[in-house]
C-alpha cells in the first residue's frame, strides 16, 4: 500500500514537472522573451483575442482555450479575449523581456546599436534607445521581410496534375 502510494506520488511529480517544462502558461501575467513564443491556456473558452500593442506582442489562436503569444519588442501590453456573444472572458498583461546574455550593444561615439547573438553570428536587433536612423532603417527592413514572408505564406501552393 505504501509502495503504491509512493509510486503514485512519484508519477504525479513527474507529470507536474513535464507540464512546468513544456513552456505552457496559464493565463495570468504572461511573460515572454523577445523573438520567443509560448502557449497560453485560458480557463474559459473564447471566440477572439486582441493584443493592445501588436508591436510589443502578437497572439495567434490555436483553439478556443489556447493561443500562441509571440514577444516582438521589449515592453508591456495587454491581451483581451471575448466569447461568442462579445463578453470579455479574460484580460491579461503581457510583459516582453529581452534575451539577457544574448544581446550585444555596439557603441560608436554617442550612438549605439543592439545586436542579438548566438554561437555562430550576431544579427541586428532594433531596440528603443538605439541610434534613431539605424533603428528606423532596421525596423523597416524587418517589417518588409515579415510582409514578404506573410505574403508568401498566403499564396496557395500550385496544384500538381
Amino acid at each position: 500500500m505504501i509502495k503504491s502510494r509512493l509510486h503514485l506520488l512519484a508519477s504525479l511529480a513527474g507529470a507536474s514537472a513535464l507540464v512546468l517544462l513544456s513552456g505552457t502558461a496559464i493565463a495570468g501575467e504572461i511573460q515572454v522573451r523577445m523573438d520567443q513564443v509560448r502557449v497560453v491556456t485560458f480557463k474559459m473558452a473564447f471566440k477572439a483575442v486582441s493584443v493592445g500593442n501588436p508591436l510589443i506582442a502578437d497572439a495567434t489562436v490555436i483553439d478556443e482555450n489556447h493561443v500562441f503569444v509571440v514577444g516582438k519588442e521589449f515592453g508591456t501590453t495587454n491581451l483581451v479575449a471575448v466569447d461568442d456573444e462579445g463578453n470579455q472572458v479574460a484580460e491579461e498583461m503581457i510583459t516582453v523581456t529581452t534575451q539577457q546574455g544574448k544581446m550585444v550593444t555596439l557603441q560608436r561615439g554617442p550612438n549605439w546599436s543592439t545586436l542579438t547573438c548566438n554561437a555562430q553570428r550576431c544579427d541586428v536587433r532594433p531596440t528603443p534607445g538605439d541610434d534613431y536612423t539605424r533603428y528606423q532603417n532596421e525596423s523597416q527592413e524587418i517589417a518588409q521581410r515579415e510582409a514578404l514572408s506573410t505574403t508568401a505564406a498566403s499564396v496557395p501552393a500550385p496544384n500538381p496534375q
